[in-house]
């Protein structure tokens, strides 16, 4: 993963055929999702991601 985000920056305001190319990444944050458990109207126990 580090060697491909090293490429990635090095790509990012590369100039190609007169063209600019910008490359961003995609960011995850896990702490923005989490499980918790529910309980649906039938009263079974499920999994809900918010």
């Amino acid at each position: 993963m580090v060697d491909a985000r090293g490429a990635l920056y090095r790509l990012n305001g590369f100039h190609w055929l007169g063209k600019r190319i910008q490359v961003s990444l995609a960011k995850f944050e896990s702490s923005s999702k989490f499980w918790r458990r529910v309980r649906s109207k039938s009263e079974q126990e499920g999994i809900e991601m918010f």
